[in-house]
């Protein structure tokens, strides 16, 4: 039993590495006679951030996440075993109920005071906390391109023509794209047919920087942030890019793209969320890496953005996030779970992250509280949430159902790549004997409501480009695990 208390974020010596290691998933469908199954679907979701990261390989993180059943589960997710068979046809109301009685009653205390926390959490979220936004910039700002054959020097604002883009798109080289399952960077126009200026063949002025970081801390959390050309993306008659995420970087809070031009008509190409965003001059849109977005193809005329990395540079102000009547609310149904008890984090993040975003990163302060007051320890967890199920369609047939969360912190990393076989007493040290811990989604609606056997490939397997020998190229999901103070 550890005298350390309380909010552990990272394991000591992080990852360098959707989400995070990659929002992996590894899904097949198979239907043979009179028999159903849906295979392993393997979703990570990460564990405590610290220290000086270690260089880790995003080929190491996706074969450790293959061979996760090496290792003890530490707990399930009740809402998506429940969603799976009912999926299967293979649960009733009768059978809920009947299932409820059987169950102890403490344990069934708990749990009904954490599904009723996390739905009263759920409407603040969705309220107050975005993903991404747009709007548009009204002064005027310098671009300089030095990318052989397509120079240019001039200033832009809203309403300028926009000769200079089919200029540039003719004389820039292909973008290529991440393929996260064979850790490439591929050119492939069936994904993306795009052309691209790095950011050693443009630059920007100072006080277009400025803005962009001040208009990134209106709109989203963390705030303190530091913008960084990244590339010039632009798009002709036919071009588009499947449903992809950037890719992860430690520190990478979020993606701020900045309209050069946009010839095509139209309502606009980038669809990110349910909104089609154009690209003229001036416009911009911002949302956060792990958020799934894409262009679609274009029918006739040009679009071009230049792409920003913004940067964590700061501490959290978590207090900025809420106004105070929500911060209440919020703090009153955090105040109400019961440990043990798992929250899976909204934002997907990279190995060797030492700070949470958004909504998670107000989650943990108000836990903070928590620890401070003695009553519970907090642990910001990596984890692997591997599903199960398999069946046969008669009456008295017999099937399989199961949804295990896995910790995956470096330790168990190393201990399935076979590097370390000292992972019990090392997992003792802040896990202990955590076991049968109910995890839930802060979103309820991706719980309770549908589990999606079909996958969109390109969210999940594409980005913008592939890092095999960075760690923090592949997502990650983080959890937050509520342990009991004299459980660790």
């Amino acid at each position: 039993m550890s005298s350390q208390p309380q909010v552990t974020i990272g394991s000591r010596r992080p990852l360098d590495c959707s989400s995070p290691l990659v929002d992996y998933a590894e899904q097949q469908t198979g239907v043979e006679a009179k028999r159903g199954r849906f295979e392993d679907q393997v979703i990570p979701i990460t564990a405590s951030l610290l220290s000086v990261p270690s260089l880790r390989s995003a080929i190491d993180v996706r074969n450790a996440i293959e061979g996760i059943e090496c290792v003890q589960p530490i707990g399930s997710c009740p809402a998506e075993l429940k969603a799976i068979l009912k999926l299967s046809d293979r649960m009733n109301e009768d059978e809920d109920e009947e299932d409820k009685g059987e169950e102890d009653d403490d344990f069934k205390e708990v749990t009904n005071v954490n599904q009723n926390a996390v739905k009263q959490i759920s409407p603040i979220y969705r309220q107050m906390f975005r993903t991404h936004a747009q709007g548009r910039f009204d002064f005027e700002f310098s671009l300089t391109v030095t990318q052989p054959g397509c120079e240019f020097n001039g200033k832009l604002k809203t309403g300028s023509d926009c000769t200079h883009l089919e200029e540039l798109f003719e004389h820039a080289p292909s973008s290529g794209y991440g393929d996260v399952v064979s850790q490439e960077t591929k050119v492939d126009s069936d994904v993306r047919d795009a052309r691209e200026i790095t950011a050693d063949g443009f630059s920007v002025d100072t006080i277009l920087l400025e803005a962009i970081q001040k208009c990134w801390g209106e709109h989203f959390y963390p705030n303190a942030v530091r913008a960084e050309p990244y590339k010039i993306h632009l798009y002709g008659p036919d071009g588009h890019f499947r449903e992809h995420r950037d890719t992860p970087q430690k520190d990478l809070v979020g993606t701020f793209l900045l309209g050069i031009g946009d010839t095509t008509g139209g309502w606009g190409n980038l669809q990110v969320g349910e909104e089609n965003v154009r690209a003229d001059v001036g416009s911009w849109c911002a949302f956060y890496p792990d958020v799934v977005h894409s262009v679609s193809r274009i029918l006739n005329g040009h679009r071009g953005v230049i792409a920003f990395k913004m940067f964590r540079t700061g501490p959290n102000a978590t207090q900025d996030i809420l106004p105070p009547e929500f911060r209440a609310a919020f703090q009153q149904a955090v105040d109400k779970f019961q440990a043990p008890v798992g929250i899976c984090l909204d934002r997907k993040y990279c190995l060797g992250t030492t700070q949470l975003s958004g909504v998670d990163g107000f989650l943990l302060e108000c836990f903070r509280q928590r620890v401070e007051a003695g009553e519970v320890t907090v642990h910001v967890l990596p984890i692997v949430v591997k599903s199960h199920a398999e069946w046969i369609s008669e009456d008295d047939g017999w099937d399989d159902f199961s949804v295990k969360v896995y910790p995956f912190t470096e330790f168990h990393i190393d201990f399935i790549l076979g590097r370390d076989d000292d992972l019990k007493a090392k997992n003792r040290e802040w896990l202990g004997e955590v076991k049968d811990v109910s995890f839930y989604s802060m979103d309820m609606s991706q719980t309770t409501v549908t589990w999606s056997f079909q996958k969109s490939e390109g969210a999940d397997y594409t980005g913008n480009e592939a890092l095999p020998f960075k760690g923090d190229s592949v997502y990650l999901a983080y959890a937050l695990l509520v342990l009991p103070k004299d459980a660790t």
